[in-house]
């Protein structure tokens, strides 16, 4: 229901500090002197109003914009820019299928907006913001029915969703049908509810009829591209606004146990008990928020509106009063979170927000109802006239064939030179309009079709496309702002493939010649002092002493290796098949990755049988684990009796060597207690490691409410790096050398040459 967002790429490099963002807005260009000639690059002029439109664009918040000293730093970049494109040009890039195929693209993005009627879409934004006052909340129960469906499945469909809305209106629980009959995929989990919308977030025709049904009372039938519909309002608010807010997320996996979320809902309780206490929001989200996105900010997320967020997440959000709030735990199909209200505000003023309006409604819906009147307008300013009698034989052409795809115009007809319309004097004749009326026939294949309001309906297309093509080719001639934008994005293209072939693609590729330039450059790149640092943040004095204690020893029981925890099978005389089994593969799998670790292996025996048995019940075991390539001295055993009449069985637990295992167990007996921060840094990047003397020992520090025992294992010396350490460092200075080198070369390919008079009138201009 809800309609897509479009989003628009384009190739143009913002980096390369020239280009500015893609809009549609007047500059200055087009006066009388923005012919006149700036510069020559080589031999191609440059003209004032190409210059200042790329200036204005890229200055156009800068009071200093036109100092003889912004203008000489631009020129400087401009021509860098320029004598690039000029290369590509000369080495053919413009040439290739590939380019005209991506600056075709661009070019008909770029003409959409010239291509829209103004008075249609005022009308439209007004309305739009008129609705965007309320939010609504509707359920709506669909039959689905295809645009194109045939007379018997239409009537079928609205057949059906007249029934249901009789039904509905005798006093039906509406929630109810909609879960049993609803064609919307949603419709059985929520009984067709919608939660709370406003405009420009469902199609247009939907989006008018649920705002046009008072509140409890069920719409009129309204057909969309989905099918029928019938819409029940069930409240209107006034719009919310927007707000901001931070969270803090424990994920469980999509798909889940109530386990798993019972265990990320504690998680998140332990979280909010530490914030009652006086705890930091920041640090908190930053050490245990699962939302990487966003725990390194505080857990911020952007400004959103009713219906951008889901309803889950959406409505406690907007619940919360104060700035500063924070929520009960809240549940989401992602997890558990807490949320925080950090701004709100109200829905911005109809000047302010007309031009996004005006942006969103061009790609909504409603642009397609302004076709109409863009060919009406087209019509008229570009004087289209149309011969009548040249139609009408167009007209009587096709036979009943056309609506089978299967017709073909008569090529040895003598009408067909005659011209059917003229625009701008330019002649369109009757063989164009029958070859469009044939190579689209296909559409015509649905039964009820009227041949003689078809083949015009078809007519009637190829008028439309004939006039915006025609309006296209000449946007240049009526919109100078066009034609400099247009040229913008050709050589950004240009720009771009050229940039990835002599630059950046040049220094991913040519290993050896990266190789030599880092090493004729090598001081460039250096370590500082770094020290090798384990940090354990304690919530308490009493776990920082737990932490001291635990660290002593030199193995832990891993009892989260690979979620399998301690493998338990009873045995008997002969090893059990399960052995070999999938646990078995996983627990081999995970002392293979973590070379560190051990495994004790424990079997049991009772006072019938005898030692031997139970050792060799241990040797059999012992070859299978040593046969999947884990050294024996990574092996402990262990014999244990166990009392008559008791079953036999044998264990395999792993202990692991790695720090963090300590740190699972301890934050299993108290959650969130302690957190492990290991790594190396150098002066200046953590602050808890520059409190220290920066010597090898442990220091303990208290800072910020909480504990920190800092282990320093060692301090490195400052080094020079090896290539491996900063190869991403070193390719990026490595392109800046290439371009550099490159620049040299186009300087004298394309020596600039200012006509400094012109140049010194733009200085003056205030």
């Amino acid at each position: 229901m809800r309609t897509p967002v479009f989003r628009f790429s384009i190739a143009v490099i913002a980096g390369m500090g020239l280009l500015g963002s893609c809009n549609t807005q007047r500059t200055t260009v087009g006066t009388t002197n923005e012919s006149r000639t700036l510069a020559y690059i080589g031999t191609q002029p440059v003209s004032v109003g190409e210059f200042r439109y790329l200036y204005e664009k890229n200055n156009s918040a800068d009071s200093t914009a036109y100092s003889a000293q912004d203008l000489r730093n631009y020129l400087e970049l401009f021509v860098k820019f320029k004598r690039k494109v000029m290369e590509a040009r000369t080495l053919g890039y413009d040439t290739t299928r590939e380019y005209k195929s991506e600056f075709e693209e661009y070019k008909k993005q770029l003409a959409k907006p010239y291509l829209s009627v103004n008075a249609y879409t005022d009308r439209m934004v007004k309305e739009a913001y008129q609705r965007l006052q309320e939010e609504i909340n509707a359920s709506h129960i669909l039959i689905s029915c295809k645009r194109d469906a045939s007379p018997q499945d239409t009537l079928a469909a609205f057949r059906k969703i007249q029934e249901l809305r009789r039904r509905a209106l005798a006093g039906e629980d509406f929630g109810m049908l909609a879960a049993t009959y609803s064609e919307d995929p949603s419709a059985k989990e929520e009984k067709g509810n919608l939660g709370y919308f406003t405009a420009l977030q469902m199609v247009y025709d939907f989006e008018t009829t649920a705002y046009n049904t008072p509140v409890g009372q069920i719409s009129d039938i309204v057909r969309t591209q989905f099918g029928y519909h019938i819409v029940k309002v069930l409240d209107r608010r006034p719009n919310q606004g927007a707000i901001k807010v931070a969270h803090i997320m424990a994920r469980f996996p999509e798909r889940g146990t109530s386990a798993d979320s019972a265990a990320a809902l504690e998680r998140i309780r332990a979280i909010q008990r530490r914030l009652k206490m006086g705890a930091s929001w920041d640090s908190l989200c930053l050490a245990y928020s699962d939302d990487a996105n966003s725990r390194d900010i505080g857990g911020e997320l952007q400004w959103f509106s009713i219906g951008t967020m889901i309803p889950a997440f959406a409505e406690p959000a907007f619940q919360l009063k104060n700035i500063g709030d924070i929520s009960e735990p809240v549940k989401t199909q992602y997890g558990w979170h807490l949320i925080k209200l950090k701004e709100r505000r109200p829905i911005e003023p109809f000047s302010e927000l007309e031009p996004l309006l005006r942006q969103k409604i061009n790609k909504d819906s409603r642009g397609q109802i302004s076709r109409t009147y863009l060919v009406a307008k087209l019509k008229k300013e570009n004087r289209w006239v149309e011969d009548e009698k040249v139609k009408q034989l167009l007209l009587a052409m096709p036979d009943a064939s056309i609506l089978q795809g299967e017709w073909n115009y008569d090529r040895a007809s003598k009408d067909l030179s005659k011209i059917i319309f003229t625009i701008n004097g330019n002649p369109y004749l009757l063989r164009d309009a029958a070859l469009f009326l044939e190579n689209n026939q296909g559409m015509g294949q649905r039964p009820g079709t009227v041949l003689k309001n078809f083949v015009n309906e078809l007519y009637e297309q190829f008028v439309a496309q004939s006039l915006i093509e025609y309006e296209e080719k000449h946007l240049a001639e009526k919109y100078p702002e066009y034609a400099y934008l247009i040229n913008e994005y050709r050589e950004g293209i240009l720009l771009f493939k050229i940039m990835e072939e002599r630059v950046w693609g040049k220094a991913l590729t040519d290993k050896e010649g990266l190789q030599n330039f880092f090493n004729n450059n090598r001081n460039r790149y250096q370590w500082p002092d770094r020290a090798q640092v384990s940090i354990y943040t304690v919530s308490s004095a009493e776990v920082l002493q737990k932490v001291k204690e635990e660290y002593k020893k030199d193995y832990y029981l891993d009892s989260d290796m690979s979620g399998l925890g301690q493998i338990t099978y009873a045995v008997g005389q002969t090893l059990p098949d399960s052995v070999t089994g999938k646990s078995l593969a996983q627990l081999l799998n995970f002392l293979r990755r973590d070379t560190t670790s051990i495994v004790e292996m424990s079997v049991d025996y009772t006072p019938r049988e005898s030692r031997q048995i139970a050792q060799e019940r241990m040797r059999r075991l012992k070859e299978r684990i040593i046969a999947a390539g884990i050294s024996p001295l990574r092996i402990a055993e262990a014999l244990q009796p166990i009392k008559q009449g008791s079953t036999p069985q044998a264990k395999l637990t792993v202990y692991g060597r790695n720090k963090r295992i300590m740190v699972q167990n301890l934050n299993r007996e108290v959650p969130l207690s302690v957190q492990l921060t290991e790594g190396l840094f150098g002066k200046g990047e953590n602050p808890i490691v520059d409190a220290t003397a920066w010597r090898k020992g442990d220091y303990e520090l208290q800072v910020g409410g909480r504990w920190h025992w800092v282990i320093i294992h060692e301090v490195q010396p400052a080094r020079l790096k090896e290539l491996s350490e900063t190869r991403g460092i070193v390719v990026a200075d490595y392109q800046q050398f290439l371009e550099a080198e490159w620049l040299k070369e186009l300087e004298n390919r394309y020596p600039l040459r200012l006509e400094q008079n012109v140049f010194d009138q733009l200085i003056r201009k205030k």
